[in-house]
């Protein structure tokens, strides 16, 4: 039987997490707890900002309302930013889990401990997807201007470019805008499809870096990339042993906007929009609670256990160390 296979490893990680020192449901709690807090008191807050930039009308109102605005954009932007180092700790939990240490509540704050390396990570891998993206956008317009579909937008350009209209004409344009915006599923579709196997290569990154921040960013990215590539088919068949996991993840998004399907659909269920969205909002963060509690650290525990599996040996990692020094 395969090392990383899911009759291996599942057993593993259900024996690690009973024997951890501390209860590592009370982690998993705490820390989907505190995320989901952190949304709740985020939304509240903006609602109450909207309350008063509402009532901030007028020439008078101007100040308070830039005030009430910039204090709005600056709690976005702080949990947009932070989030994120709060949730890689999780992964930090579970490596000292699986190597029986102890792994407290303060374990979940190894990403802000280390935010040098994880920023410098973040930002990596957010230029590699942009790149990706911008690429993939530029090819998939080139095909889509090849298809049947592209031919009007084409002629379009062609006839608008001989009168001399630059980009900003076209842009106004409405007739060649409508025609733009049949494209976009297409090219952004297209574009995603090219995005989704970089994502899948660099699964590891977060985890070599909680596991090996010394190493630095890069080497996180290049580790993901070399780890996956060779373990590809192995990956993937554990991933689909957790299709029912991925599967209710993803209907507790879909049940968090509900509300805008139902009012792009049309359906009026006789109720306020905005009680529609608290019920079906609480409905999801329960939702989401609910499965994270129950699941969430089976399956990446599970994970965690092969990127032992496949990662650098004792040896090597302490190669490493030294040639980083």
């Amino acid at each position: 039987m395969s090392v990383l296979s899911y009759g291996a490893l599942r057993p593993a990680a259900r024996e690690a997490l009973r024997q951890a020192h501390y209860s590592p449901r009370k982690l998993v709690l705490l820390h989907t707890g505190v995320t989901v807090a952190v949304g709740l008191l985020l939304n509240v807050l903006t609602y109450l900002l909207d309350l008063g930039i509402a009532q901030t009308g007028g020439i008078s109102g101007i100040q308070s309302r830039a005030m009430l605005e910039t204090f709005q954009s600056i709690l976005s932007v702080a949990s947009t930013v932070l989030l994120p180092f709060w949730e890689i700790g999780y992964l930090f939990a579970l490596l000292q889990v699986v190597r029986q240490q102890d792994a407290l509540p303060g374990s979940l704050l190894a990403g802000f401990r280390h935010w040098g390396v994880v920023l410098r990570g973040f930002l990596l891998k957010g230029l590699l997807m942009f790149a990706v993206l911008f690429a993939g956008t530029q090819l998939f317009f080139a095909v889509y201007m090849m298809t049947p579909w592209g031919v009007p937008l084409m002629e379009m350009t062609e006839e608008l470019s001989q009168t001399g209209a630059d980009t900003l004409t076209l842009l106004e344009n409405e007739a060649y805008m409508a025609q733009m915006m049949q494209s976009i599923p297409f090219i952004l579709g297209g574009a995603l499809l090219l995005l989704l196997p970089v994502l899948y290569v660099l699964r590891f990154s977060d985890y070599v870096l909680m596991d090996q921040p010394e190493l630095g960013a890069a080497y996180a990215l290049f580790s993901s990339f070399h780890m996956t590539r060779r373990n590809f088919v192995e990956l993937l068949k554990l991933d689909l042993h957790f299709w029912w996991y991925y599967l209710l993840e993803v209907l507790t998004v879909i049940l968090s906007w509900m509300p805008l399907a139902l009012e792009l659909l049309g359906i009026d269920l006789g109720m306020d929009i905005n009680v529609v969205s608290l019920v079906c909002y609480a409905g999801s963060v329960a939702a989401q609670l609910g499965l994270y509690v129950w699941a969430k650290n089976d399956v990446f525990t599970t994970y965690v256990l092969a990127y032992e599996q496949i990662y650098l040996s004792p040896v090597q990692r302490e190669n490493e160390k030294e040639a980083a020094q």
